[in-house]
């Protein structure tokens, strides 16, 4: 779980992105850093055009 949070360097609002990110980062594992659709959706939050909520239900 350590190495989730520090390596994202997302645009995250509060608790409960970073709850929201954690769980995700549990459920997918690997996918968050392998999955094509994962990581395109993550640097979308990292630039800010749209929240981690928005893309968490966007998720495969």
């Amino acid at each position: 779980m350590e190495k989730h949070l520090p390596e994202a360097q997302l645009h995250l609002l509060g608790m409960r992105d970073i709850i929201n990110y954690i769980w995700a980062a549990l459920i997918y594992g690997n996918q968050v850093y392998e999955n094509r659709v994962i990581v395109g959706l993550l640097e979308s939050v990292r630039e800010s055009p749209i929240s981690l909520a928005e893309a968490l239900e966007r998720f495969p």
